[in-house]
């Protein structure tokens, strides 16, 4: 599974390069809600998350001087940053108007969901002196519309395209593949916090295993913001017709509970780890989740990754 998931990640970089950047200097960004004046090409980029911000400036090709990726912790979207990129780790936790502007940014680009929290607790004030790109989180179905528009309304459409191309591609391969292997059997995607359970059915992940003709589980708990709470009694018979289990996160200790263990897909070994940066997003995150649903299908199957 490795060399299919870096031929297209190697893929995509390599046409996401070839389109090139916009050519005026500044510009009106306007997405949904939020305008701002921005660099046309920004020398020097400072992402603010290691998420949504970080993904959208990947896509976009950005010259990334700085991001919260935790260098202990590297994900699919570190692993795509060169190695002069500078990798803070806790500044969401901690964010400072000195650092940012220690690295000399022309454009700060984060998630809004960050964003939001950050001005609402008044840690980056109206009237900062950095231009900011609030990035629109990518979710559920919207994930690729999202994506689109905000890449459409900074000149960067072709990018989106490239993006989509190569994610589409990936299913196209891969979809025949697992509806032979799971025969109509559903999955189930799920959080573990704290011995609690929440259930992923209208989600970014479920979208992705959709997307890949995958069925998964849901049960007749209230949906909110796309998941349903469970406790570790409940989840049992919710997930019990599930041929594997995409977890987060899989080691927690109430993976040693005989309630747990007694769940047909545990008692198989078919637990699977689920990635936490890839619980919404856009294409990157898209190919990502891909990967690791047709990895643990083979898996599922016998086919050696």
């Amino acid at each position: 599974m490795k060399s299919l998931r870096h031929i297209l990640a190697a893929g995509l970089a390599a046409v996401l390069l070839a389109v090139p950047a916009a050519a005026q200097e500044t510009f009106t960004y306007a997405y949904g809600d939020y305008t701002a004046e921005l660099p046309a090409e920004p020398e020097r980029v400072f992402v603010m998350d290691s998420r949504t911000g970080l993904e959208f400036a990947l896509l976009a090709g950005f010259p990334i001087v700085a991001t919260d990726a935790d260098p202990n912790a590297p994900s699919h979207l570190d692993a795509l940053l060169g190695p002069e990129v500078v990798r803070l780790g806790g500044f969401r936790g901690q964010p400072s108007a000195e650092t940012v502007l220690s690295h000399d940014p022309d454009l700060l680009v984060v998630g809004a969901g960050w964003w939001n929290y950050w001005t609402e607790h008044g840690e980056f004030p109206a009237g900062f002196p950095v231009p900011v790109l609030v990035v629109a989180d990518g979710d559920a179905d919207t994930w690729r519309d999202t994506m689109t528009g905000q890449l459409a309304a900074y000149g960067l459409a072709e990018r989106a395209e490239a993006a989509l191309v190569t994610y589409d591609a990936f299913v196209a391969e891969a979809r025949p593949e697992i509806e032979r292997i799971l025969a109509g059997r559903p999955i189930a995607i799920t959080d573990i916090w704290n011995g609690a359970f929440s259930l992923h059915v209208a989600t970014f992940d479920n979208a992705i295993a959709r997307d890949l003709g995958i069925v998964t589980v849901s049960g007749d708990a209230p949906t909110e913001y796309g998941y349903q709470a469970y406790s570790l009694e409940a989840i049992g018979p919710v997930v019990e017709s599930a041929a594997l289990i995409m977890a987060l996160d899989a080691a927690d200790p109430v993976t040693a509970n005989p309630v747990w263990l007694r769940i047909p897909a545990v008692a198989s070994g078919n637990v699977y780890r689920l990635d936490l940066a890839n619980s919404w997003g856009f294409a990157l995150n898209a190919l990502d989740f891909g990967a690791d649903l047709l990895a643990a299908v083979r898996a599922l199957g016998g086919v050696a990754p």
